[in-house]
């Protein structure tokens, strides 16, 4: 046993999930930007409430301009309950009083949240917490935690008026430190692009060290290079899609021990496992695509599936907009329309550019039975 792992650089963790089969979650750039200073195990907590608001946050997609919170939602004392068993948290259960504990704290960690002022043209920030969190007493073995949420907070936890990227739900819960999980996440969002240009402070703001690491050789040694070398080693194994480097950008004649103004980032993507990751968000779309396509227009399960088969990651949004607009339009004109699922299935492959002798093709060769 012993010489079998001389020959492996690094003891790989049998417990990492394979990039090919991660759980991909759309996470709004507002969740991302989050100024706060949670520990490794309540940016699980995070992150597994944006899993349990991914409904949500679709139906935000197709409906951005309506409250998508109905009195169904929300508890007796006004705020939405979420529960939360530690098992999906990926805690053993010998440390289930530890994660208590971080749970209790994540109650009172103050959180800075980007939204909009009421003229749409100026951000701020709301400063508050997160969440209120509920712990059954004298129950020696708690399997779950009941999580509340304000109307207000969880507005933003799902609002894309900022935008939205997708993060790896596996990759962050098993990273070995915080600074790893935020700095992916960052990452996550400018992924696309290939490379992204962040300011010193604000990077330093959102991590909550704008006051801890004198030095930028302090923060280089405690933050980018052990999340650097994590991200690389776990792209190497397979379990992870993108990894970093980083060059400091200082001013002329500035001391290199001090903190430069901005960082650039260049985002290196697995590219095989990109395909692989592209297709399970666009499988997202589609199965969404469905979902609304049944809940608004009493599409069929085998018909809604048929359709949505024409869902791309580049055109989802559009058709999102497109099911909206549709929806006005058949609502006001219902008496008119003699066939409601037969005019939007037209509606939609003139959307997309697919005529009716296509879409039957398309749908032979991916069903020749």
């Amino acid at each position: 046993m012993a010489k079998s792992k001389k020959v492996l650089k690094r003891t790989i963790p049998t417990d990492l999930i394979p990039i090919k089969d991660e759980t991909w979650l759309i996470q709004p750039l507002a969740v991302t930007s989050m100024r706060h200073d949670f520990s490794k195990t309540q940016i699980k907590v995070l992150v597994s409430l944006i899993e349990k608001l991914q409904y949500k946050i679709h139906e935000k997609m197709s409906n951005p301009n309506r409250d998508l919170f109905s009195s169904e939602d929300f508890d007796d004392d006004g705020k939405i309950p979420i529960q939360l068993y530690y098992k999906d948290l990926g805690v053993a259960d010998s440390n289930y009083s530890t994660l208590e504990a971080s749970l209790k704290d994540l109650g009172h960690i103050p959180v800075e949240i980007v939204t909009k002022g009421k003229d749409n043209t100026r951000n701020w920030i709301k400063s508050t917490n997160l969440c209120d969190v509920y712990l059954m007493e004298k129950v020696k073995y708690n399997k779950y935690a009941v999580i509340k949420i304000s109307p207000d907070i969880a507005d933003r936890l799902i609002s894309l008026k900022f935008g939205y990227h997708s993060i790896g739900k596996e990759v962050v819960f098993n990273a070995h430190n915080k600074y790893t999980q935020r700095i992916y996440m960052i990452l996550e969002a400018w992924k696309k692009q290939g490379w992204c240009r962040l300011n010193m402070l604000e990077l330093r703001k959102s991590l909550r060290l704008e006051h801890k690491y004198p030095s930028y050789y302090d923060f280089e040694k405690r933050v980018l290079k052990p999340a650097k070398k994590e991200l690389k080693e776990t792209c190497d194994d397979g379990f992870c899609d993108c990894y970093f480097d980083y060059t400091p950008e200082y001013e002329r004649g500035q001391k290199k021990s001090e903190y430069p103004p901005t960082l650039f980032f260049k985002i290196t993507v697995i590219q095989s496992d990109m395909d692989k990751q592209l297709l399970d968000v666009v499988a997202g779309y589609q199965d969404n695509f469905a979902h609304l396509l049944k809940k608004h227009f009493k599409f069929t399960e085998s018909k809604a599936l048929r359709l949505s088969a024409h869902i791309t990651n580049d055109n989802y949004s559009s058709s999102i907009r497109k099911m909206t607009e549709l929806k006005q339009y058949v609502d006001l004109h219902l008496n008119e329309i003699t066939d409601v699922i037969g005019y939007v299935y037209k509606s939609f492959l003139n959307h997309f550019g697919v005529t009716e002798l296509e879409d039957a093709q398309i749908m032979e060769i991916k069903n020749p039975d």
